[in-house]
């Protein structure tokens, strides 16, 4: 497993999903529990908003970074 955090909470849904754990690490999930947290969603609802209204580091994204890779 490789993430770019340590803990779950700033790009995950893990909150919501495993409400009153003591530790939102990425070593303290196992396999199956991470694989139904939702990593993405929130990504897409900030693209979909006006530039000015989205997260501070999604404000400035260029018109080729907001083209989906296929």
């Amino acid at each position: 497993m490789v993430h770019h955090d340590e803990q779950l909470t700033r790009c995950t849904d893990v909150k919501s999903k495993f409400p009153g754990r003591n530790s939102y690490y990425v070593r303290d999930f196992t396999y199956d529990e991470l694989n139904i947290l939702d990593a993405g969603s929130w990504y897409i609802e900030q693209l979909a908003l006006p530039g000015a209204q989205r997260q501070d580091f999604l404000q400035t994204l260029t018109d080729e970074e907001l083209v989906p890779v296929c």
